[in-house]
């Protein structure tokens, strides 16, 4: 092990790296450093808190001392709390042997503010407005509406106030009174989807603006695929002066500046850097991830990541110089600053500068010296070159020890969330409570308590601000003040606008109860005061989005339902001009048409937009009359959009929706949650989600979610204890779903849940059905009100979720899960129909089509006495096995085929369609993975066709499933990774219809194919989509993200729908949620 090495064991490579970095708000500057033309050397900050971290290095660093004799003067509460962009992430991972992963990106937690000039001011992630507050009393000078979220701290330059919001705009307003001077679409769409939960930009501001020489300069877009630009613009009106396209990046977080250099976080992932002068990309820093970022002089510190680490690089060279602990820095010219989850820890610097110029020397000796003893083969110069190598390891040890002798003072520290300093004082945010901390001892001097985590500090006017993750802000000096305490209560005693009844509350009531619907979205159009929106936000749990055309009555709307403290996350406002909507298509649960109050006439193209953001499945659009509300139109299901309502599919287990919609020019419909925190670590490879009837049901950690499709509402999320299983390619999936309902097959019972609440509406279980006791249900389907399952030992699936049991799974020869009969229930008459046991069923086979089930039976002795419940394919299928077609009404026997062929290895596939049974499967050949692809016809069992072919990675024993990829039956075509053959003679053939031969490129990642009529979807690192109908050989639906380890990319509906499924995934994709696409239209 390097010295190197050994020291960053210590914890203490902290001490190595940063402190030889002169940060220019220091005292003294060298003048020369200042003259040099390529010079990084940062400016002086000013006192007051202009910017996040008070400056556009984020240096967390002032001048300004406070008195430790402060009280709270007063504490400002939000009517709503925070609302990040993004949920937790995962628990732990179990391949990374993480017991914990900490949250990257992080920056909208709280308010976060900043002050000059006696006012304090904020932007709101919940209400969209951003704040003024007098600094003296906390009490609300003036307040100004964004179309969308503010998720960033603002800044102040010479009198004016300047953020980015999620709806794709730049504001500059006047300081004073919030006059507007200028705003600027930095999105260069227009299109509107629904991000988080809300209605924002396809390209939102997602980091800071940041003003530097009177230049303003910001990004927007986090999919690259959709549009993701950097711009410079002139600060004082606003007239553009460069745009940059961004191309693979994904920017999210707090901008840097230095002389030159416009650095951009980028969430999860590594951040890098533009010229300033053109916005050109100049170069990335290897990161940990994380939206906490610090410039000095010639590093770059960004984290914390993945495992709370922060790393640095050099700024000049890219070269990443080092990895810690930690989750802030404060750097002075003097001292620095760590800060840890449990403790702060200071350095001396000027002591570090002249070890840290000894330490390299010796370094370059030692490495001097190992050349020299691999080159010199004379044994005396040998001796000699060693002796002295001997004696530069022994001066490196003890440079290491002088370096850890440079700690001036390490304390334990309870607040890990936040840190800046004032003077001679450290702050340091927890949870209910800041501290300050002496710089000189590390002492606790003072604490103030405060409400929820403290992410947030700030100090100005002689003045401590705490912003905290509950939407409070308190404020503490030593100042007396005569403010009330509390300048704002979370339930203000201002008399709402909005009556409790109105003439529109029987027409709400009337609306509710005929529809049902209560999540989702509700488009009004035309606002009226506000009451009709305010009366369904209030009596439902729809996000309501009300648009009109007369710029007063926006504006008197918001203001009202800003009062009532539901405005933004359950209401929100937007004037429109024109007859065109802005929204994306299908996102509308419920329309109301309330043209009384409407300024124009809604002519026959606006009620074509009307259509087109009309929810299909069930989406419904009323006409407001005086005292009532008629229903005029009701969407049905889009036609020939297809449907995901079993593990592959369908009933055949084709792994193809049939959905024709779909292209590779896709558009982001909606992202958001669910996130990876209820999600099941990737590795361990659950069942994949299924889409029936515009809902999309996701399997959690012993869980179901179920999602409005077209928006990204969630609808329910049940716990539902011992559902959960793993290593799916060996068994079989726990859900169906129909338009109605959905079947989970738990232990024992198999509960019969309303798709629409996740409410039981019924049960049953192997017992009571058939008479067996400790069996589990295996198997499940559903069709024509029948229930099919099967039996199975209660050991047989796969549940245990460890390090080991991925190792395990991604083995060679690993058993199937099987099963020891089926059975078929009426959902008409909850009765028995049949059951069958004349053998060992592999789960992986049983596929239903045309009023059979089919299935492979083995009566291989080696498989009817295992007594776990799994066999290998080789014991099922080399002794005594058969292909089997039963009746489905009956379970009557229709045929059986010995199966004399090659056995299968790895995995065992049966898929049916077209009067086609097709087997696919691998084996081990000639040191490669191959796939024997069988078929038989399905009237009578009549033995067609096989066909061999190599699987693309090279090798055998693949860590990534190479040997369990599952086929995909599109129309007549059968795709066998990486082959297409016709499904009836087993001719190569190319999907798109030409004559050349077809395959599936090598690609990187796990997974198994899915597929629409058009299209195939697989992970190639990222989501990623093959058009038979375009020449490209595949294409990226989105460079930002990973798709599970299995099957999570669903096409159906007419969308692409992608849960999140990489959970427990710490590798640099910025972005960790779930999403949905649908093919792009021109907005």
């Amino acid at each position: 092990m390097s010295l190197a090495t050994r020291i960053s064991r210590t914890g203490l490579i902290f001490s190595l790296i940063l402190f030889n970095s002169h940060l220019s708000w220091g005292k003294n500057i060298n003048k020369e450093m200042k003259n040099k033309k390529s010079s990084e050397v940062l400016q002086k900050p000013a006192l007051g808190w202009p910017s996040y971290l008070q400056n556009n290095q984020r240096s967390g660093v002032t001048d300004e001392n406070l008195e430790l004799n402060m009280t709270e003067q007063w504490r400002y509460d939000l009517a709503q709390k925070p609302t990040p962009s993004w949920p937790l992430p995962a628990r732990g991972s179990y391949w990374q042997r993480l017991k914990s992963i900490k949250p990257r990106v992080v920056y909208d937690q709280v308010f976060h503010i900043v002050a000059t000039n006696q006012k304090i001011f904020f932007g709101s992630s919940s209400d969209d407005q951003l704040y003024c507050l007098n600094a003296n009393d906390g009490k609300v000078l003036w307040r100004f509406f964004a179309n969308a979220p503010i998720r960033f701290a603002p800044s102040v330059s010479k009198k004016k106030i300047y953020f980015g919001s999620d709806d794709g705009f730049v504001y500059c307003l006047d300081a004073e009174n919030a006059n507007l001077i200028w705003k600027y679409q930095v999105a260069v769409s227009n299109r509107q989807v629904i991000g988080n939960g809300r209605m924002i930009s396809v390209q939102p501001v997602r980091t800071s603006v940041v003003i530097d020489d009177g230049i303003l300069y910001c990004c927007a877009g986090i999919f690259p695929s959709q549009g993701v630009s950097a711009i410079a613009l002139n600060a004082e009106n606003g007239e553009l002066i460069w745009r940059e396209k961004l191309n693979g990046l994904s920017p999210q977080g707090y901008l840097l500046t230095s002389r030159n250099r416009l650095y951009v976080p980028t969430g999860r992932t590594n951040p890098f850097a533009l010229d300033k002068q053109n916005g050109r990309y100049l170069r990335s820093f290897e990161s940990s991830g994380g939206s906490y970022t610090l410039l000095t002089d010639n590093e770059i510190i960004s984290g914390p990541g993945n495992d709370g680490s922060l790393r640095v690089s050099d700024v000049h060279k890219s070269d990443h110089l080092a990895t810690f602990r930690g989750n802030h820095i404060v750097i002075t010219p003097k001292m620095s600053y760590l800060h840890t989850d449990t403790e702060i820890s200071a350095l001396d610097r000027v002591q570090l500068i002249s070890l840290r110029k000894r330490q390299r020397q010796l370094q370059d000796q030692q490495e001097s010296l190992h050349q020299r003893m691999k080159s010199d083969s004379e044994q005396e110069q040998a001796k000699a070159i060693q002796n002295q190598l001997e004696n530069v390891v022994q001066n490196l040890e003890q440079t290491k020890l002088a370096i850890d002798s440079c700690i001036s003072w390490k304390k334990p520290c309870g607040h890990p969330y936040s840190l800046i300093k004032a003077g001679s004082l450290l702050f340091a945010g927890g949870e209910g409570e800041v501290a300050a901390y002496e710089t000189k001892s590390g002492q606790i001097v003072w604490t103030g308590k405060v409400s929820g985590k403290a992410y947030g500090l700030a100090v100005a006017n002689r003045q401590l601000i705490v912003s905290t993750d509950q939407g409070a802000i308190h404020c503490f000096s030593a100042k007396k003040s005569t403010a009330n305490q509390q300048a704002h209560s979370k339930n203000p005693n201002t008399t709402s606008p909005f009556s409790k009844t109105s003439k529109y509350t029987g027409i709400v009531n009337q609306i509710m109860s005929e529809t049902s619907i209560t999540k989702g979205f509700c488009l009004i159009i035309g606002t009226d005061s506000g009451q009709l929106a305010y009366e369904i936000a209030t009596r439902s749990n729809l996000k309501v989005l009300a648009i009109d055309q007369n710029t007063k009555k926006t504006r008197k709307a918001r203001m009202d339902l800003a009062t009532t403290g539901i405005y933004g996350t359950h209401v929100s406002i937007q004037k429109i001009v024109g007859n065109k909507l802005p929204f994306t298509d299908y996102f509308a649960n419920i329309v109301l048409i309330n043209n009384q109050q409407f300024e124009n006439q809604i002519d026959r193209k606006f009620k074509t937009e009307i259509d087109r953001v009309l929810r299909p499945c069930g989406g419904v659009v009323y006409q407001i009359l005086s005292d009532s509300a008629t229903k005029i139109q009701e969407r049905g299901q889009l036609p020939n959009s297809g449907e995901w309502t079993h593990q592959y599919a369908d009933l055949g287990s084709s792994a193809c929706s049939t959905d024709q919609h779909i292209n590779d020019n896709l558009s982001i419909q909606w992202f958001g949650r669910p996130g990876p925190r209820r999600m099941i670590d990737r590795h361990l490879r659950t069942a994949p989600p299924l889409f029936s009837y515009g809902r999309l049901f996701i399997p959690g950690n012993d869980r179901i979610i179920a999602v409005d499709g077209y928006n990204g509402t969630e609808l329910w999320d049940r716990q539902i204890v011992n559902s959960l299983r793993i290593a799916i390619p060996y068994d079989t999936s726990y859900m169906a779903a129909d338009k109605n309902r959905l079947y989970v097959a738990v232990e024992e019972r198999c509960l019969i849940i309303s798709a629409q609440t996740g409410q039981n509406h019924a049960a049953f279980s192997i017992p009571k059905l058939i008479g067996k006791s400790n069996r589990h249900w295996g198997y499940v389907a559903v069709t024509n009100n029948m229930l099919f399952g099967s039996v199975q030992k209660t050991t047989a699936s796969r549940t245990e979720q460890s390090y080991k049991a991925i190792v395990d799974h991604y083995k060679d020869d690993q058993p199937l899960v099987v099963s020891e009969g089926l059975f078929a229930v009426d959902l008409v008459n909850n009765r028995l129909i049949w059951q069958y046991h004349h053998g060992i069923i592999p789960n992986t086979t049983i596929t239903i089509g045309d009023g059979k089930v089919f299935f492979f039976q083995s009566r291989n002795p080696k498989a009817t006495n295992n007594k776990v419940g799994r066999v290998t394919a080789e014991n099922l299928l080399n002794q005594d096995a058969s292909l089997v077609a039963i009746e489905s009404k009956t379970g009557n026997l229709l045929w059986e085929r010995p199966f004399t062929l090659t056995p299968f290895r790895h995995s065992l596939y049966l898929s049916y369609a077209n009067d086609t049974l097709i087997a696919v499967g691998s084996i081990n050949k000639n040191d490669q993975t191959w796939y024997l692809v069988h078929a038989w016809n399905g009237n009578d069992g009549t033995f067609l066709w096989t066909a061999d072919h190599q699987n693309s990675r090279s090798g055998i024993g693949g860590d990534h499933g190479e040997q369990v990829h599952h086929p995909a039956i599109v129309g007549n075509i059968v795709i066998a990774e990486p082959i297409a053959y016709d499904l009836r003679t087993g001719k190569r053939r190319n999907p798109a219809g030409k004559a050349s031969n077809w395959m599936i490129p090598i690609r990187s990642g796990c997974g198994t194919i899915t597929a629409s009529s058009t299209c195939i979807f697989y992970r190639d690192s990222n989501p990623t989509i093959m058009d038979f109908n375009t020449n490209s050989l595949s294409k990226k639906i989105t460079h930002v993200s990973r798709p599970g380890c299995w099957l999570n990319i669903i096409p159906a509906g007419g969308l692409v729908l992608i849960p999140e499924a990489s959970s427990s995934c710490v590798c640099a994709f910025p972005l960790q949620t779930s999403m949905a696409f649908l093919p792009q239209r021109s907005f």
